[in-house]
């Protein structure tokens, strides 16, 4: 007996499970750092891997909830960046975001972080409508 494909509805909810399976998350949000200043963004000012590492670097989100300001020379900072020169080989990692304007939020995958001037935002697939006049 041949099985059908699953649904689309099915085949969402397994990649949605995926996705909650591979970023650890409870609840069905995962926290990460934006930067809420203008100036620099924090993992927005990096490429691929290493931006992604610091949008969810577990030390200083702790630091940052337990009420930490987190600056640019801060160990947890100088910590991130050797482990990303490890893990990645890459030398150079922008940190300018650092600092009071630092936040922690919750997003819900599959989401962006958008930046504007160092101010970054999470937009979720959607968000993205044009403006329309009624």
């Amino acid at each position: 007996m041949n099985r059908l494909p699953p649904s689309v509805s099915e085949e969402k909810n397994r990649l949605f499970e995926k996705i909650i399976r591979d970023f650890g998350r409870m609840g069905g949000a995962m926290k990460v750092i934006i930067s809420a200043g203008y100036g620099a963004g924090w993992s927005t000012w990096n490429d691929g891997e290493e931006g992604r590492y610091m949008l969810t670097y577990q030390p200083i989100i702790d630091a940052l909830e337990a009420g930490k300001i987190v600056e640019e020379n801060d160990p947890l900072v100088v910590q991130m960046q050797e482990e990303i020169l490890d893990k990645f080989g890459e030398s150079y990692v922008c940190v300018l975001g650092a600092g009071s304007d630092l936040r922690v939020v919750n997003a819900y995958p599959p989401f962006r972080v958008n930046e504007y001037d160092g101010f970054e935002s999470i937009s979720a697939p959607g968000d993205d409508s044009d403006w329309i006049m009624e």
